[in-house]
């Protein structure tokens, strides 16, 4: 009885484990860029990024994840989000880059330690239209 009450408590994880895979290396930054914004744009310029590895594109493989693709930003191993959730690789770290402005965010809260590893995607566009947005899905 209680091999079975393991196996139903187990189905769930099983069954909802969202699989996707991330690609750090196929996409320079401007075509990480003109995948995020498609074909809404006349002109994108000023592309920078943190590192290659923070910085990278995803898919979902067809799995239940609710973006099907997408560019992932993370502070350490883009890579580390790939496959379905396990809490291995939570914590890795690319560059020692801080930033001024989330210190002062930190400082202000009374917390102590300073910022490091942050990753981004910067760049400059024009939108072909005057409504345009952008989907952000923040996993914590």
């Amino acid at each position: 009885m209680k091999k079975l009450l393991i196996l139903f408590w187990l189905l769930p994880i099983l069954v909802y484990s969202q699989s996707i895979t991330v690609d750090d290396t196929s996409n320079s930054p401007s075509q990480l860029v003109n995948q995020l914004l498609g074909n809404s744009c006349t002109n994108v310029s000023n592309v920078i990024i943190s590192s290659n590895q923070s910085v990278a594109s995803f898919n979902n493989n067809g799995s239940t994840f609710p973006i099907s693709d997408g560019i992932i930003i993370r502070s350490g191993i883009a890579r580390h989000s790939q496959g379905p959730y396990t809490g291995n690789n939570l914590d890795s770290q690319v560059n020692n880059t801080g930033d001024a402005g989330l210190q002062s965010i930190v400082n202000s809260t009374g917390q102590s330690g300073n910022i490091t590893d942050v990753a981004f995607l910067q760049f400059d566009f024009i939108p072909l239209s005057s409504n345009f947005s952008f989907v952000l899905f923040i996993c914590i």
